[in-house]
């Protein structure tokens, strides 16, 4: 059987990617649903989606904050050029 064209475009398939939940994140970071609620609050910690009230965090998101918040050192926090190279 032909389909015939309405005109409208199909939707473009999603790949499935995961997503971690707050309580996952938590216990892969050791901290506690509170304390990153309160980052959050405050703007602080890696970006996230709210789907349907849930909070979501994407694996690159993650990946990217834990990127701006290393050090080599205390107080020695090293500069990222966007390419996922530190320098000093």
């Amino acid at each position: 059987m032909v389909k015939k064209n309405t005109g409208t475009p199909e939707p473009p398939q999603m790949q499935e990617e995961a997503r971690l939940t707050e309580r996952q994140l938590c216990k892969f970071w050791s901290i506690t649903p509170e304390t990153l609620r309160k980052w959050r609050g405050n703007g602080y910690g890696p970006i996230y989606l709210k789907v349907g009230g849930r909070v979501l965090y994407r694996p690159e998101d993650i990946r990217e904050f834990e990127r701006q918040t290393m050090y080599r050192s205390s107080g020695d926090r090293i500069k990222h050029n966007g390419d996922g190279n530190g320098k000093k």
